[in-house]
């Protein structure tokens, strides 16, 4: 979604979808017009997704609606046991070379900065609908990603943390129920590189992508000698409240990526 927004191009994403770990997000993405349609269910079943996109990215929207629908296909192979249904999501972050910062829910201003990145939140939280069990934090960093093959990243975020889980495993969900506690308002903005490209994106709390209806969230973005980005959800001081798992920017400065270097990762099993 993200990808498809930044670069306004249609983007079709399918076979990414399996819940237990979290993945979801199979569907076809309208960039230019910054609407799409996704497969949303646990229940492991395959499903053919077919909808409208207009090849002229200027076309309005009331000239090519998406007009989606979604067939469920029988004769292939589910990725889940119909007898053992979704129980839980896995996803665990890797925080290593990041900054947390916890989230007060009587503040409504947060600042953490991480290697020249910076990133400022300004929330406010449905105070009625808080558990003991959910804590949020600020995340920021910049730093080369522990991976196979290292890449560079910059990123500011708001994340959802089960208090049972810890911080080390920030990002687990254990449930496919949707969060009890919400938000009014966020809005998040961060300082970047100029030469990084940033994406925005908002995941609710059972790891879906959260559709722009009408001012649910916006995204801005300036450029000067640094980049300054601005994803907002919700209303200052609005009555409506969201669930939310994710509000993010994430950057790519491609220009200091190190060099490639093929490694032999041997046979995976």
């Amino acid at each position: 979604m993200s990808w498809s927004f930044v670069h306004k191009v249609n983007v079709l994403a399918a076979n990414i979808h399996f819940p237990p770990l979290a993945s979801k997000g199979s569907g076809i993405y309208d960039g230019a017009r910054q609407q799409f349609e996704v497969i949303d269910v646990i229940d492991g079943k395959s499903r053919l997704l077919v909808a409208t996109l207009p090849i002229n990215a200027s076309t309005p929207k009331e000239k090519c609606p998406m007009n989606a629908t979604t067939l469920e296909v029988k004769d292939i192979q589910p990725n889940i046991n119909p007898l053992n249904p979704v129980t839980s999501f896995y996803m665990s972050l890797n925080i290593t070379g990041t900054s947390l910062l916890k989230l007060d829910a009587h503040n409504e201003h947060a600042l953490n900065c991480h290697g020249g990145v910076c990133c400022h939140l300004e929330y406010q939280m449905d105070r009625a609908s808080l558990v003991a069990e959910d804590e949020f934090f600020l995340m920021a960093s910049n730093r080369t990603k522990p991976f196979l093959i290292p890449f560079e990243e910059e990123f500011c975020a708001l994340i959802h943390c089960p208090k049972r889980a810890g911080v080390d495993t920030c990002g687990l969900i254990q449930s496919p129920d949707p969060l009890k506690s919400k938000f009014h308002f966020a809005e998040l903005y961060g300082e970047f590189s100029v030469n990084s490209t940033v994406f925005p994106s908002v995941i609710g709390s059972q790891r879906e992508v959260m559709k722009r209806d009408g001012n649910m969230w916006s995204f801005e973005q300036f450029k000067s000698k640094t980049q300054k980005l601005i994803v907002t959800v919700g209303e200052r001081n609005g009555t409506k409240s969201y669930p939310l798992g994710t509000v993010a920017l994430y950057g790519r400065p491609f220009d200091r990526d190190p060099p490639f270097v093929q490694v032999d990762i041997g046979i995976l099993g």
